[in-house]
């Protein structure tokens, strides 16, 4: 098996820290935007992505809230830009909220189907057999564990991008959301004895299916080639080309 590590050694010349803006879409580049949904919630940021494909086509990614609303608006009165297609890494962003969004954008949304099992009164699409996101480039990873139907995905942009969900927590400005495991249970996430918030970090076991099977996945799962993780909650991490700086970030996520 491999480990989830970066073979690209060229040291890294830009700092990897995002600065999110509350109530501001970010350009992380450009043709990749940041949504921020809502405040930041035990010391990590909670936001969604878009990709804009061919100038004018924008892909959505986890933006599962109504508060993106008026930054669509904006992105399409003044970069005519408009959303196609709503992808959802995991059943946990699917709600009322989400619902409203994409009853108002008209667009489908895309979920795995062992996901989809929890909520029969909507549709979804499947994001692994849909022609229309092959053809946007886009690569699904099945990657169970959070829930059984998590899935990744990725963009072969930019050195890489990868959009983790909730299988990777990002950056955090504090430990609060990571040491929810040791009140609930009175023991330590592996996760979250790391002094290091600048890296990635598992999700808390209490939100999640299968820890073990997840651990399994970001130990031995084989992925493209990347230089940007882009997780739902936490800060991104972008441009990241060194191999040694890539084994402190994801080491939170290889250990046993």
């Amino acid at each position: 098996m491999q480990t989830v590590t970066q073979t690209q050694t060229t040291p890294n010349s830009n700092n990897n820290q995002t600065v999110i803006e509350q109530n501001q879409i970010t350009k992380l580049f450009d043709d990749v935007i940041l949504f921020p949904l809502g405040q930041e919630r035990m010391g990590a940021s909670v936001q969604g992505y878009g990709i804009v494909i061919d100038k004018r086509k924008l892909v959505l990614i986890d933006v599962w809230h109504t508060s993106a609303l008026p930054h669509l608006r904006k992105l399409s009165e003044e970069e005519n830009l408009t959303p196609i297609a709503l992808i959802i890494t995991h059943r946990h962003f699917i709600n009322d909220q989400q619902q409203n969004l994409v009853k108002q954008l008209e667009i489908p949304t895309f979920l795995h189907p062992k996901d989809q099992s929890s909520f029969p009164q909507f549709f979804f699409e499947d994001p692994e057999k849909n022609k229309l996101i092959r053809e946007l480039g886009l690569q699904i990873i099945p990657f169970p564990g959070h829930t059984a139907g998590h899935i990744l995905i990725y963009y072969d942009k930019h050195g890489g991008l990868l959009f983790t969900g909730d299988s990777a927590v990002g950056a955090v400005t504090n430990k609060q959301l990571l040491s929810l495991d040791n009140v609930v249970n009175d023991r330590s996430n592996s996760s979250s004895n790391s002094e290091d918030l600048n890296c990635c970090h598992l999700p808390p076991e209490q939100f999640t299916d299968d820890m073990k099977t997840l651990k399994e996945n970001w130990r031995g799962k084989t992925l493209p080639h990347f230089e940007n993780i882009l997780p739902s909650h936490g800060r991104p991490f972008l441009n990241v080309r060194d191999r040694e700086e890539w084994n402190r970030i994801l080491a939170p996520l290889m250990q046993q």
